[in-house]
């Protein structure tokens, strides 16, 4: 019998993940844990988790909020169950929707003093605006939607309430999805600070709703979550450093992943939202269309230029052939007077050995209009690190200027040496910002993560690959330890023996590994 080394090949595919929901409900014991149940047993989410956010319950913080995708959020007026706290839980789930997260509301989040207070009201995160005036007429749903072929009209034909607004007033760039019979809207969709909202005219409470309402429901809370498009960015949000006015953030990468087993066509990407101005794409961006195979990715660079102070947001938005809803990812920046930073943050030197010097640049940037005076820089910690030529200080800095500062490493004894440079400035977001420097020194090592491969019994032309991971660490004490391991690993010849049939076969012959890093 032979051993042959073989190429395995293997595709994993995933689909979405679906989503967890909360339950924030201040209604009877018994509807609570009805809608909940019903929202369950569709098999649709992940988990479906029931809150008393009443006056006998609790309000929800934001770390809660965050451990779930999406939140279907009401209190009762007409059996008086009002919030524990309508103000707190307001300011909470407005900073749930910045960081992300989706809302749904039903009756009767939107009558006058049991809607939600704080940020929700002050900031407008509703899509129906509150009001007096509500009828206990049962309305019914009209023949079609506004919007014809929406998912979210998905396995709705009929849907009913016992009691709704009547004179309904909508937010600011709010879209009916559909109607009662007498044209009052019943599903409002919107995109406060450009994300996602939706409003149901329901109230929910037992003798109230009628016919398809649980998949109404439903299909707010996949909506908000993002769930109906397959094609899903990350970070999400993706957040900017504060950036001075006029000032120019370093770029954030988004990425696109096709998280469905089937292909799907992106065909266009904008940026659109409340500051939309105040982004722009960076670099190189992909050529579309483009078709992403399941796993597939396409990556955008975004970069934050502030045209006013405080929080701006806006949204990348992918539109995806076949879908209605575009894939929207939630951008947000801080705009500041003035911000000085330094690139990179965090300066890495590399390897060398004892006695031999290396350099890396780095640089000091005042993202903003307004002059900052840079007083002192000041290496501490570290005996093997200084400055090459450094600038005289102080040193005057306009706005969107930089000034380049060379950082030398000259070690005399092995191991991981680690400082820090100081930089002192006027600037009144930042006056003292600290880099962490680190370097290796030493001679290369050599740890291999496995002494024998294992190949099994193998049929007669088929293969099997086997991975052998080299690394530049030291072979005793492994990385991060010892004595070796602290400049490049130069390997240059890999050979086989004892193979006479060539039944074995290797990928490479020569290699390079860096400091404390490992190569298959």
């Amino acid at each position: 019998m032979r051993f042959f080394a073989f190429a395995l090949m293997f595709l994993a595919v995933t689909t979405q993940a679906a989503p967890k929901v909360l339950v924030c409900a201040a209604e009877s014991a018994t509807v609570r844990s009805d809608i909940t149940a019903k929202l369950g047993a569709l098999k649709d989410f992940a988990s479906v988790t029931a809150l008393d956010c009443g006056s006998g319950g609790s309000t929800p913080d934001l770390a809660t909020l965050k451990t779930y995708d999406a939140v279907l959020v009401w209190d009762d007026y007409y059996w008086f169950y009002p919030y524990k706290d309508r103000i707190t839980l307001g300011n909470s789930l407005a900073d749930y929707v910045d960081a992300g997260g989706g809302v749904v509301q039903v009756m009767w989040n939107y009558y006058t003093n049991y809607d939600l207070g704080g940020r929700w009201s002050s900031d407008g995160y509703s899509c129906i605006k509150s009001s007096f005036s509500y009828t206990s007429s049962t309305k019914t749903l009209a023949a079609q939607p506004s919007e014809l072929g929406s998912p979210l009209t998905t396995g709705v034909t009929t849907m009913g309430t016992a009691r709704s607004l009547t004179s309904v007033q909508l937010a600011n760039g709010a879209t009916t999805v559909w109607t009662f019979t007498d044209s009052t809207p019943a599903i409002v969709r919107c995109t406060p600070k450009g994300r996602p909202r939706l409003d149901l005219n329901l109230d929910v409470y037992s003798n109230s709703p009628t016919g398809d309402y649980v998949n109404a429901l439903r299909n707010a809370l996949l909506y908000v979550s993002g769930a109906f498009n397959p094609v899903k960015g990350s970070p999400n949000p993706a957040t900017f450093p504060q950036t001075g006015l006029g000032g120019l953030s370093n770029p954030v990468t988004i990425t696109y992943a096709n998280s469905s087993a089937v292909a799907q066509t992106v065909t266009a990407a904008s940026l659109g939202g409340a500051n939309a101005g105040d982004f722009s794409f960076s670099g190189t961006q992909p050529t579309l269309p483009q078709t992403l195979q399941p796993q597939g990715t396409l990556t955008y660079s975004v970069a934050f230029m502030p045209s006013a102070l405080g929080t701006r947001n806006a949204s990348l938005q992918i539109t995806v052939t076949g879908q209605m809803f575009t894939a929207d990812t939630f951008l947000t920046g801080t705009g500041v007077d003035s911000q000085l930073v330094v690139q990179p943050s965090t300066v890495t030197m590399g390897g060398t050995t004892a006695n031999t010097p290396i350099t890396k640049d780095i640089t000091i940037v005042n993202q903003g209009n307004k002059t900052i005076k840079v007083n002192d820089l000041k290496i501490t910690a570290g005996d093997y690190y200084s400055m090459k030529n450094p600038p005289n200080l102080p040193v005057s800095m306009p706005g969107n200027t930089s000034l380049p500062v060379t950082l030398q490493f000259l070690p005399t004894m092995d191991g991981f040496h680690k400082a820090t440079l100081t930089v002192t400035s006027t600037d009144a977001n930042t006056p003292i910002i600290n880099v962490p420097l680190s370097g290796y020194a030493g001679p290369p090592g050599i740890l291999l993560d496995a002494g024998t491969l294992t190949f099994g019994s193998i049929n007669l032309g088929a293969s099997l690959i086997q991975a052998l991971g080299i690394s530049d660490c030291d072979s005793d004490k492994g990385c991060g330890m010892g004595t070796t391991g602290y400049s490049d690993l130069v390997i240059s010849k890999i050979e086989l023996s004892n193979n006479p049939d060539g039944d074995f076969s290797i990928s490479k012959t020569t290699l390079t590994v860096g400091p404390q890093q490992t190569v298959p």
